[in-house]
């Protein structure tokens, strides 16, 4: 599988540990389903508006995938994460022993 590059956008405004529990949260997610093939960048949208706007966020908790092609893909919320994740997981090749 490729390398999942996630980018979650968060409200720093909210308390730290709301938006930890949010990192934490991606991470067993694509721990999961990645395989060991991702990145995470953090962002919170109070201090980079423009670039939310640019990607399309306008909420918090907000994932974007960026493929390996640059493609980005605006994924939602952790419960749309999952089920796209979920559909990659169904559609991998399986090894042959």
């Amino acid at each position: 599988m490729a390398c999942l590059n996630f980018t979650l956008y968060l409200d720093s405004t909210f308390p730290r540990n709301l938006w930890t529990n949010d990192v934490r949260r991606l991470t067993k997610l694509c721990q999961e389903f990645g395989g060991g093939h991702y990145s995470i960048e953090i962002v919170h949208l109070a201090n980079e508006r423009r670039r939310g706007f640019h990607d399309g966020v306008f909420t918090t908790p907000s994932i974007l995938l960026e493929t390996t092609g640059g493609r980005k893909q605006l994924l939602g919320n952790f419960i749309e994460t999952e089920l796209f994740l979920k559909s990659l997981d169904a559609h991998a090749p399986v090894a042959k022993a």
